[in-house]
């Protein structure tokens, strides 16, 4: 893991909000955690959202 990659996780760990997409990618376990409990149409625009930004979709 580089130094940036490792800043991002520490930022998206210590924010009180949770960008859906900045969680999937340097937290997955809170990402999993949460993702239950939103709302079926946030779920679906969440995936979509990381449809689009994920390089290897």
């Amino acid at each position: 893991m580089n130094l940036q990659e490792l800043v991002w996780k520490l930022i998206v760990k210590t924010t009180a909000y949770k960008d859906p997409l900045f969680l999937y990618w340097y937290d997955k376990e809170t990402f999993y955690e949460t993702y239950n409990t939103w709302d079926e149409s946030y779920q679906d625009w969440v995936i979509k959202l990381i449809k689009q930004n994920t390089w290897n979709s």
